[in-house]
């Protein structure tokens, strides 16, 4: 990798936040954090709309929540299906 490229050199705007967001993409991936980020730097959702779902079937959509996840609709019975 040449110097010019390398992370320490950005210097504009936009390379230092495309550094932070994809920092923070490693970082926190784990701790649930990446839906916050996603939202906040409108990033895309991968996988890419139509994709079909791993489980459960269905597709994505072009929606920016996600889905509940099960546990908190068996905690909650006034959550609507």
């Amino acid at each position: 990798m040449s110097t010019a490229s390398a992370p320490s050199c950005a210097t504009d705007a936009t390379s230092i936040k495309n550094l932070i967001i994809d920092e923070r993409r490693r970082a926190l991936f784990v701790e649930g954090f990446r839906n916050y980020d996603i939202q906040r730097f409108s990033l895309p959702f991968n996988p890419a709309v139509g994709t079909t779902y791993p489980r459960a079937g269905g597709t994505y959509g072009n929606t920016v929540c996600l889905p509940l996840p099960d546990i908190e609709r068996v905690n909650n019975p006034n959550v609507g299906t």
